[in-house]
């Protein structure tokens, strides 16, 4: 949980990569797409942005190292490289989801969160994000920010305005042990 002052901070960063791509919209939502996907698959990406162990010298070296593969926009290899100067390279994930959300403001569009317990495949991600326009009777699918989480077991969460709709196995494991416990039967879980 990020405390007042590092959410004013994320705030102001994720305002500020915002406004210096304003006049590249397609190429903001290609590179949040592109980080928050490096951040959810590539183990050692999440690690330079989260160990506080690495000196800031060496984690500039190390983006500018990735930089060419990832093929990220100018302004967003500066902004990333000016968290990374000023030591707050490790709220990068909260940023990219404040600029999400954003960006899906701007839009007119309701962002989702979906947390799941493996990966997912963007045939699946594609299905998903149709069920869920379907579910809530959205014109389009909606801006979905994924991650993962292996404390889920199976399934996902999704968040989208003030739902949360949980499809995990964690949460069905624990209802079915309340269940168990209270004396209740488990046969409509």
């Amino acid at each position: 949980m990020l405390q007042r002052s590092e959410k004013q901070l994320v705030t102001r960063y994720a305002a500020a990569w915002i406004q210096a791509m304003a006049a590249k919209p397609a190429l903001c939502r290609q590179d949040l797409l592109r980080l928050r996907d490096m951040l959810a698959q590539v183990v050692p990406f999440k690690r330079l942005i989260d160990d506080r162990l690495i000196a800031p010298a060496d984690r500039i070296r190390l983006l500018q190292l990735l930089f060419p593969k990832l093929g990220l926009d100018a302004m967003t290899q500066a902004w990333l490289l000016q968290l990374a100067r000023r030591r707050r390279l490790s709220l990068l994930p909260a940023c990219l989801e404040e600029a999400e959300a954003k960006l899906s403001q701007a839009d007119g569009r309701e962002p989702a969160r979906v947390i799941s317990a493996y990966a997912v495949e963007e045939g699946h991600r594609t299905k998903i994000g149709q069920a869920l326009a379907r579910w809530l009777n959205l014109a389009q699918p909606p801006e979905i920010s994924w991650s993962v989480d292996p404390h889920l077991l199976t399934g996902f969460r999704c968040l989208i305005g003030s739902y949360l709709l949980d499809f995990s196995g964690a949460t069905k494991l624990k209802t079915m042990a309340r269940s168990l416990t209270e004396g209740h039967e488990p046969s409509k879980l």
